[in-house]
């Protein structure tokens, strides 16, 4: 039953990240904290995730903005040791406080309609929070997003740009955890369990982003934000 419940909540991540351009940990953390427990289930969310965008970031190479992903991704893997450290000493029902506030902190931003300057200082604040979350949440979606929405990006630059730092950030994060000692028998067989699911979640997710416009999109990266925060703070509390 804990294998079923963890692949259906990664067939469902998969989905809202074709959906929304990103989504896949910050739907899947706060579902499998529920059945693995914090710690790993975002270690599971970077094993799988990075399997998910290596496919998603090749689908859609022709729409990346490379210079964007590069700025990004380097100043990414800047923050991960500090993730890292958290990750491995932070108890768990502080991990799951952090994965609430991350998630409430970006739906207010979006929902405000924040707008930042483009440039390199935008995208390396960006950059560095969303490593330092990667690998202490698995969740380093959400500064990205808000500096990428405020900026305008249209949805398939975003989600493609957003593809190709995952991968970077999920390369070198798996690798990280590994050398931790995070990478448990559990993690693997969940991870190895749910790829297919996850495959079949992404064109199904996918049939949804190519009908959606730019506003749709951001409504639904609203709605996607506001349901896992509530998930995610259950979590907290319960927990």
């Amino acid at each position: 039953m804990t294998v079923a419940l963890a692949v259906g909540a990664l067939a469902l991540a998969a989905a809202v990240q074709a959906a929304t351009g990103f989504g896949f940990a910050l739907t899947a953390v706060p579902l499998l904290t529920l059945v693995l427990g914090p710690r790993p289930a975002v270690v599971t969310v970077l094993v799988v995730g990075l399997v998910l965008s290596v496919g998603v970031a090749v689908r859609e190479r022709g729409h990346v903005r490379r210079r964007d992903a590069a700025t990004v991704g380097f100043a990414g893997l800047v923050g991960m040791p500090l993730g890292l450290l958290a990750l491995t000493t932070a108890s768990e029902r502080t991990l799951t406080v952090v994965i609430s506030l991350v998630l409430l902190g970006s739906i207010i931003l979006l929902g405000r309609g924040l707008r930042l300057p483009r440039g390199p200082r935008t995208e390396i604040a960006a950059g560095l929070l969303s490593g330092t979350l990667l690998t202490s949440t698995s969740m380093n979606g959400p500064p990205l997003v808000v500096a990428f929405q405020a900026q305008c990006l249209p949805p398939r630059e975003m989600r493609a740009t957003l593809a190709t730092i995952f991968v970077v950030h999920g390369a070198a994060a798996v690798a990280l955890v590994a050398a931790a000692g995070q990478m448990t028998a559990q993690v693997l067989v969940t991870a190895a369990t749910g790829i297919p699911a996850v495959v079949a979640g992404w064109f199904a997710g996918d049939r949804v982003f190519r009908r959606l416009d730019a506003v749709a999109f951001r409504r639904l990266v609203l709605v996607m934000l506001t349901v896992t925060a509530l998930l995610a703070m259950s979590t907290a509390v319960l927990g």
